[in-house]
């Protein structure tokens, strides 16, 4: 990140771009977990770690590239997020993960040692 290498931001971009195009659920939004490697979503639940995470990659494509593609794609999530995960109450995230469209699986929101309000 700090001497960035075009190798580095490149392959960087194809990864992150890679993901979110096989993740981002049309339907409901967010990034879903997981997919194989017949590139089908294997696990359609959706974790607060994978949207903190591509939140955070989004923004550092941006600053790396100046492409404003990854403006567009943290804007998405970002609203996804605040709909969806922010717990406007109590602050943090509301839960661990949540079902492809967005009901939590309990009420619980933090767990010991899994979870923090980043990854």
């Amino acid at each position: 990140r700090h001497r960035p290498k075009f190798w580095m931001v490149n392959r960087a971009k194809e990864l992150f771009d890679g993901a979110w195009d096989l993740s981002w659920d049309p339907v409901y939004g967010g990034l879903v977990y997981g997919f194989g490697p017949d590139r089908k979503w294997c696990d359609e639940e959706k974790y607060f770690w994978v949207q903190g995470e591509s939140l955070a990659t989004a923004s550092l494509l941006y600053e790396a590239t100046k492409d404003p593609l990854y403006v567009e794609k943290y804007v998405c999530l970002w609203q996804y997020l605040w709909e969806h995960w922010v717990d406007h109450e109590h602050g943090g995230w509301l839960c661990f993960k949540m079902s492809r469209d967005n009901k939590r699986f309990n009420d619980e929101k933090a767990i010991a040692g899994g979870k923090c309000d980043y990854h």
